[in-house]
């Protein structure tokens, strides 16, 4: 089990976000990296995805060509930590 906490939005959740929680988490288990390691990179980009959404007045669909540099490489890591 991997807690990776983060910040939490003060929006409306985005729809799609455990979609693409869950394309990203794939990819990176895709990619030989450790579980934690995967869901820190997935967490930490979805954070960003919405925040980047959320920064849109009324957006209804995520931000992801906007955000495609953060889905690479999130700027801001949330670590996840092994608790068994």
């Amino acid at each position: 089990l991997y807690p990776a906490p983060g910040p939490a939005h003060g929006g409306d959740p985005a729809h799609g976000a455990g979609d693409a929680f869950t394309a990203l988490f794939l990819g990176q288990l895709l990619r030989d990296r450790d579980p934690g390691e995967a869901l820190s990179l997935a967490a930490s980009a979805v954070y960003a995805l919405v925040k980047r959404t959320l920064a849109e007045p009324g957006a209804l669909d995520l931000a992801l060509v906007e955000a495609q540099d953060e889905l690479a490489a999130p700027r801001e890591r949330f670590a996840a930590r092994r608790l068994r």
